[in-house]
């Protein structure tokens, strides 16, 4: 009997090669798309998962809204995790993380390297975290000061075969670090990543000081025995924030923690799960949020179902040509459920034929998908029992959900009734309703997918054209400037001889990098009252090389000296601060927790700019100048030049780079660029709606296409009958296109809401965005309603040229 099974599904197959070849390419490009998806969503889900008490680690967070706003952020206090391990003894263990990823330069006998993925962190750090060790110990690795922990990507880089455990590393113009340990490169779905790990100990923010409770600078992570409710321990966070941050904030501000409450702000920390440290943005924006993941995971499920409802759409329609067969396996006794059983397991074969041609071109496709998501994603068949057996049953569920309700259709077929010919105007008009559903179903979802794309890439065209406040175009930044020690004004001055550059500055930050938020007291308000509020350190060309504009009092001036102790803030700060007359007042400011309070005058206002994306609407900014004594605050030259020729000015500044730092490596990059790579996450999510934007355009309109083909053929003899009867050509495909767009119409209708919705909560990520033009929806609906026609157009087309006879004489 399986034989004869096959005999017939095989049969079938060739007599209808048009609507097979449509449903195995509809379904392979629609597992292409779920697979693709489905292994970009699985990375971003398994993030930290491979650690052994993965299950039981959390980050201690917290969330509070002060006279600055509400805030949430996974960066904690120095003192906070050390105390929190005396104080409740259900925690098993606990560490601190420094992750600023600073840019530091390491030297070893001739090598020397900029080095990006430089961390701190406690002894505890490999009790916490499985970061395997290649050589040393790793109870002691960290336990001293001025001790790190290298990869081995890194102890190759430096020494080769040699062995480097007790070497000396040295960071070039800080110290000289002991190398205790080497552990294995880590894998890339780590929320946190590291070349070099230094032992927190050498921090000087490290140690327990009442200062501490008010410098959120470290991530905290804590380990909760086996079966341990963290709500228990989260419960006794409020009497702790009372206890110990309470009054470090009465003695730095004047103020009880209980005045502070009342004025309706709080502090409180909570516990995140390790696994969920990654897609949350505690620690870094930059990363996907979970609403981005579970989109994604629903475009490739739907996807996926318009290449299911193309399989049940041709299936229901060419169930009337099967008719006669139904009726007579059954007058020979074939039962029901022997004929779904059949017409399931054709739908079966159909799909692992499906499946094999998918994963062809999965593989074929994949690393041009890996130069997309910026990820390193393959498909190892073999490294997890469960990926071969996983396939086949998602082939098996995919040809049920495909085939099932059209082979209950054919095996309920009255054999009668069939053989009478009398189902055509009774069953076909039945299930025409449910093919027209599953048509909207398919042209909905695709124009989602469409306005999604349109707003996304209107919503990047708007961010990356707004007027920023500041010059980021020819802007040449040559990184770590303090490899010049004292030749810095010998450096700037020799370029500046050249007609090429127009203005260098030295900084420690610039536009688009990260800038700490340090509380400030303005001199002769409230001693409780410290805004937060952004901090640059730049030379006195600053302002003029980013093209700052001044919109009240002045720049510095290098032949005033006290503007070595002046500051200059934007308008965002005034505002925030509620300064009505800006220039006559100062702030008491201490450039470092170690260092008494300095007076720094407003000498000057700029015009609120853009130093960060437009994800986050412009915040109080103020400029500090570097001086002597704070020179190794200087991360970055800042170079701006005139020229289409950037090679020559890269060549200019290299050249006396090497003439006044020797072997100091040379590292640069563009402020453009810099300021580019904000918006990577949101780049990269606007190329992955567009391509699968177009497969899921593809799939529908191949499905609408078999389903055309079919309609026409079904109507050959009416065709033939409105031609004798004066009907033309153009009349002919008119009465098609009308059929199918009422279709299309419908599906902007369900569409326009649904994209509205899930777009709308896109752009509440950005601070600056778009307004969702309603002519954004009727261009995507009219897209969605020309490839529609187009699709069909064909069909008609040819059925409206037949000879009428012809048509007359059909069947």
């Amino acid at each position: 009997m399986f034989r004869n099974y096959l005999l017939s599904t095989f049969r079938f197959f060739i007599r209808n090669k048009g609507f097979t070849l449509i449903n195995i390419i509809g379904l392979a490009l629609g597992i292409v798309c779920s697979v693709l998806i489905f292994i970009y969503v699985y990375d971003e889900l398994s993030f930290d998962h491979y650690h052994k008490n993965a299950d039981r680690t959390y980050m201690v967070c917290r969330d509070g809204k002060s006279e600055d706003g509400e805030y949430k952020s996974g960066w904690t206090t120095p003192p906070m995790l050390p105390v929190m391990l005396e104080t409740f003894p259900e925690i098993e263990t606990g560490t601190r993380l420094c992750l600023w990823y600073s840019e530091y330069i390491f030297a070893y006998k001739d090598k020397t390297f900029a080095e990006k993925y430089v961390i701190g962190a406690d002894s505890t750090v490999f009790d916490v975290f499985t970061i395997p060790f290649i050589r040393g110990n790793p109870k002691t690795a960290l336990s001293k000061p001025n001790t790190i922990v290298i990869t081995e990507s890194i102890a190759r880089k430096y020494f080769g075969d040699e062995d480097p455990i007790g070497k000396m590393l040295q960071q070039i113009d800080r110290r000289d670090f002991e190398i205790t340990g080497v552990v294995k490169d880590q894998p890339k779905n780590s929320h946190f990543y590291f070349d070099i790990m230094f032992s927190l100990i050498t921090h000087p923010n490290a140690t327990v000081t009442d200062e501490g409770w008010f410098n959120h600078t470290y991530s905290s992570y804590v380990v909760l025995p086996e079966n341990y409710d963290p709500a228990n321990l989260e419960a006794k966070f409020d009497n702790f924030v009372k206890t110990y941050i309470g009054p470090a904030y009465a003695q730095g501000s004047g103020k009880s923690f209980e005045w502070y409450e009342e004025q309706g702000f709080w502090y409180k920390l909570w516990l995140l799960p390790l696994t969920d440290v990654h897609l949350s943005q505690m620690i870094d924006k930059k990363h996907n949020t979970p609403s981005f993941i579970y989109i994604l995971g629903l475009i490739g499920l739907f996807i996926l179902l318009i290449g299911c409802i193309n399989y049940m759409n041709l299936a229901t329609a060419l169930a009337i040509n099967r008719s006669h067969e139904v009726g007579i396996r059954k007058v020979v006794g074939a039962f029901k459920r022997q004929l779904i059983m059949q017409y399931l397991g054709e739908s079966i074969l159909l799909s692992f034929v499906a499946l094999c041609i998918g994963m062809l071109m999965v593989e074929l496709i994949i690393p041009y998908y890996n130069v997309l998501t910026g990820k390193v994603l393959h498909l190892n068949y073999f490294s997890h029992p469960f990926i071969i057996p996983g396939l086949l049953v998602f082939a098996i569920i995919l040809g049920v959900i495909a085939g099932l309700y059209p082979s209950v259709i054919l095996s309920s077929f009255n054999p009668v009734t069939v053989l009478k010919g009398l189902f055509i105007n009774r069953r076909g008009a039945s299930t025409s309703w449910l093919r027209n559903v599953l048509v909207i179903f398919q042209f909905t979802i695709c124009i989602v997918i469409i306005i999604g794309t349109f707003i996304v890439f209107k919503q990047m065209n708007y961010i990356q054209s707004q007027n920023l406040g500041f010059d980021k175009e020819q802007m040449l930044i040559v990184n770590h400037p303090y490899g010049l020690k004292n030749n810095q004004q010998l450096f700037k001055q020799e370029l500046l001889k050249y007609p090429e550059i127009k203005q260098i500055s030295f900084a420690d930050n610039m536009p688009g990098r990260h800038h700490n938020e340090q509380g400030h007291h303005i001199k002769g308000y409230p001693e409780h009252k410290h805004p937060a509020i952004f901090v640059a350190w730049g030379d006195f060309d600053y302002i003029k090389t980013l093209g700052l504009e001044i919109v009240e009092g002045r720049d510095f001036n290098n032949k005033m000296p006290t503007d070595s102790f002046a500051a200059i803030i934007n308008e965002e700060t005034a505002r925030f601060c509620e300064l009505e007359d800006p220039l006559s007042n100062s702030f008491d400011y201490s450039p470092w927790p170690a260092v008494d309070s300095i007076n720094y005058k407003i000498i000057g206002i700029v015009k609120d700019f853009h130093f960060y994306s437009l994800h986050n609407k412009i915040e109080p900014w103020i400029l500090y100048p570097l001086r002597d004594d704070i020179k190794w605050y200087c991360t970055y030259a800042i170079i701006k030049f005139n020229t289409e020729d950037v090679k020559s000015v890269i060549k200019l500044a290299e050249d006396n780079w090497e003439k006044f730092a020797g072997d100091y490596p040379f590292e640069f990059t563009f402020l453009d660029e810099d300021f580019k790579h904000q918006y990577d996450k949101d780049i990269k999510a606007k190329q992955i709606f567009s391509v699968f934007s177009v497969f899921a355009i593809i799939i529908a309109c191949l499905g609408l296409f078999g389903l055309a083909s079919y309609t026409t053929n079904q109507r050959t003899r009416e065709i033939g009958i409105r031609k004798a009867m004066g009907s033309t050509g153009i009349e002919i495909m008119k009465l098609f296109s009308v059929q199918f767009s009422k279709w299309v119409l419908i599906s902007n209708i369900i569409a326009w809401p649904v994209a509205y919705y899930f777009m709308h909560k896109w752009l509440n990520n950005f601070a600056y965005r778009i307004n969702m033009p309603w002519l954004l929806y009727v261009l995507a609906g009219l897209i969605a309603l020309i490839l529609a026609l187009l699709t069909v157009s064909y069909h008609s087309w040819s059925a409206s040229r037949k000879n009428p006879a012809d048509a007359l004489r059909y069947e």
